[in-house]
């Protein structure tokens, strides 16, 4: 039995029937969390790649099957559940950075923007770490609604268990000062 992650297509047919696809990403390194975003008619995925130690960026070239290694948006990190899209004339990039080798990946949420989600060059958040509280801080994806609005969906961690509780919040103010 493999003890890592990889990223698997599979298709949803009704609420009760799905077909798996086969391997969509498989790496030597544990993956998983993979958020896919479209930029320019062509979808890219950031998936988590704790492992690599870097926030890796991934090129659709098959649907849903091929999927080509670009570049690290980010290197020598410890980030997980890393989230791109564009809010206003920016994109934004969400991850749970742990900075100081405690391992802790799920209080603290880091911001970046940069102009491109291709980028290589992303601008810290100026109040980052911009939450800090395990309740609230680990990303667990990301809804638009009816209106447009992005709603962060966040995992909640609890005394001793990973993942609790799932809560929404709508993101009403995004900006490289606040948040």
């Amino acid at each position: 039995i493999e003890k890592k992650g990889k990223i698997t297509a599979i298709e949803i047919i009704d609420k009760d029937r799905y077909k798996v696809l086969g391997d969509a990403i498989k790496e030597e390194f544990h993956m998983s969390f993979p958020y896919v975003f479209e930029y320019m008619g062509e979808l890219y995925m950031v998936p988590e790649t704790i492992s690599a130690k870097s926030i890796r960026l991934y090129k659709c070239t098959d649907f849903p099957l091929k999927w080509d290694y670009q570049h690290d948006l980010m290197e020598n990190v410890s980030a997980v559940d890393t989230m791109i899209f564009k809010y206003k004339n920016n994109w934004w990039l969400f991850t749970n950075l742990s900075k100081h080798h405690k391992k802790d990946h799920c209080s603290a949420l880091y911001i970046y923007k940069s102009n491109s989600p291709l980028s290589q060059e992303w601008e810290e958040h100026n109040g980052n770490p911009v939450v800090f509280d395990s309740r609230i801080g680990r990303n667990g994806g990301l809804l638009v609604d009816k209106n447009g609005d992005f709603i962060r969906s966040r995992q909640g961690q609890g005394f001793c268990a990973y993942g609790q509780k799932l809560t929404l919040a709508k993101i009403t103010e995004l900006s490289q000062k606040s948040f």
